[in-house]
């Protein structure tokens, strides 16, 4: 998948607080393979999110689980797999329960330094560039900004 931004867009019309984290981010900032892409959200958006993703997008639901990869996160409800038949990356959309469904608060619970793992989306476009890259907070915490939200 070349840009996540757009299925990032796309599910932000109904999940707000929706975000990507994880290891899709940490291999964009390393110009690493992306394996899938977690997209975060409350769990109440999660049955919405997927038939959007389905309508606006084209991905099918290939799988959904309350454990994912042999662990169970207890912040997490829920996992839904989604593929496209043009795309070899996998979106996964991981619902939340509310409590940390707010970008800093479910970054929070990784175990690693949050700017390693998240960037916004300003962020991500200066990587994709190739152009400098200073992590430093507040602005390196999710890709949680809009396209065009924030000045790189």
């Amino acid at each position: 998948m070349s840009d996540y931004t757009t299925v990032l867009t796309t599910l932000q019309q109904i999940a707000p607080e929706a975000h990507i984290a994880g290891g899709a981010v940490r291999d964009t900032i390393l110009q690493k393979q992306i394996h899938d892409v977690d997209v975060f959200m409350k769990d109440e958006h999660v049955e919405e999110a997927a038939a959007l993703l389905r309508s606006s997008c084209s991905y099918v639901k290939v799988g959904e689980w309350k454990q994912y990869l042999e662990f169970s996160d207890p912040a997490m409800t829920r996992v839904a797999k989604f593929e496209k038949a043009d795309e070899t990356i996998p979106i996964c959309i991981i619902g939340l329960l509310p409590s940390f469904a707010n970008p800093k608060d479910n970054i929070a619970r990784f175990d690693f330094y949050p700017p390693a793992e998240t960037l916004t989306h300003a962020r991500m476009l200066r990587v994709r560039a190739r152009l400098p890259y200073p992590i430093g907070p507040p602005d390196v915490f999710a890709m949680a900004v809009s396209v065009g939200a924030r000045a790189a």
